[in-house]
């Protein structure tokens, strides 16, 4: 009995410690796994709170990825930002955190930022194609083309299967009208991967560029059979239809984009137009109310919201 209540009582201070470190561990990782499971789940608000309780216990690289990723799900780029800045402080030389923080940046318009930040990849990783890619894409955004050109382009002669790159250098070739090295970028894409819609989309827009509509409208309908639902390639079938008075085709379109697309508001203010230009006063009348229905109900319609215009929805066209 003695020798019971020795040992009771004589746990010496290491003993106690890695006790402690043990079920602190225990906690972590329950912690960081519920966290995985919910976001797997689609319980974000829940997954966030278990990845933060994790990172109380220990500020871990791969958590923090994970709380990044959900942060960036639930729209809290600013703090998913955040989270980022700390997986660098981590790991500088870790790329994951690094190009997370690179994506982040250019979804809160700061393609500034961003281009420091492929530099700073760059100086330690100097033939880092994906570094290149994003400053390609950041220089886009800055409106520097001969830059994104330069970048992007390196990017290539890195990885020449790279299909996001020609898709990108395409889309910069086109917006400085030089539509046959587009054109080629973007056949390049579609060899790599042949049911691409955005370069389908983009190889319409480059047509009607050069003013080859039939051409531009086969590439858009490709898109839709693609997809039926893509309301970009709807939208740019249905401006050649109107450009070209092709008013009944154009109207059968938006009846179907309506149809598979009830909320879709753009479709419901081109059939407007389309109304207007048939005389078709009441049943234009009936789409904007629609579209403006649609669209307070997606703005909140609260009483912080700004009055909502829908007619500033289109202001622009689609280019």
């Amino acid at each position: 009995m003695g020798n019971f209540f020795k040992s009771l009582f004589s746990a010496s201070p290491k003993d106690t410690e890695e006790e402690e470190k043990e079920n602190n561990q225990k906690n972590f990782d329950v912690f960081k796994y519920d966290g995985v499971r919910a976001q797997q789940m689609g319980q974000i608000a829940y997954a966030i709170k278990c990845y933060e309780q994790a990172l109380l216990i220990e500020e871990d690289y791969e958590t923090l990825g994970f709380l990044a990723s959900a942060l960036t799900q639930s729209h809290e780029l600013e703090k998913a930002l955040d989270a980022t800045g700390r997986m660098v402080v981590l790991e500088p030389q870790n790329l994951m955190g690094r190009t997370m923080r690179i994506n982040l940046l250019l979804l809160l318009d700061r393609p500034a930022d961003a281009l420091s930040e492929c530099n700073d990849i760059l100086s330690f990783a100097p033939d880092n194609y994906l570094a290149y890619f994003l400053k390609g894409k950041a220089g886009k955004l800055t409106g520097s083309p001969v830059e994104a050109l330069s970048d992007l382009t390196h990017c290539l002669e890195l990885k020449d299967d790279f299909a996001d790159a020609y898709l990108l250098r395409s889309e910069v070739l086109l917006s400085q009208e030089l539509a046959d090295k587009a054109l080629a970028d973007v056949e390049k894409v579609l060899s790599i991967t042949p049911e691409e819609e955005a370069a389908f989309l983009l190889k319409g827009k480059i047509f009607h560029s050069i003013e080859q509509p039939e051409k531009a409208e086969a590439n858009y309908r490709q898109v839709l059979d693609l997809n039926p639902f893509n309301r970009d390639a709807t939208l740019l079938v249905g401006e050649l239809l109107v450009d070209q008075g092709r008013l009944e085709e154009a109207l059968e379109l938006y009846n179907d984009a309506v149809d598979i697309n009830p909320d879709f508001i753009q479709a419901y203010l081109r059939r407007a137009e389309v109304h207007d230009l048939k005389g078709n006063a009441s049943e234009a009348s009936e789409d904007r109310q629609k579209a403006k229905e649609l669209a307070e109900k997606a703005h909140g319609a609260d009483e912080q919201s700004e009055p909502l215009n829908v007619n500033e929805l289109y202001k622009g066209g689609i280019y």
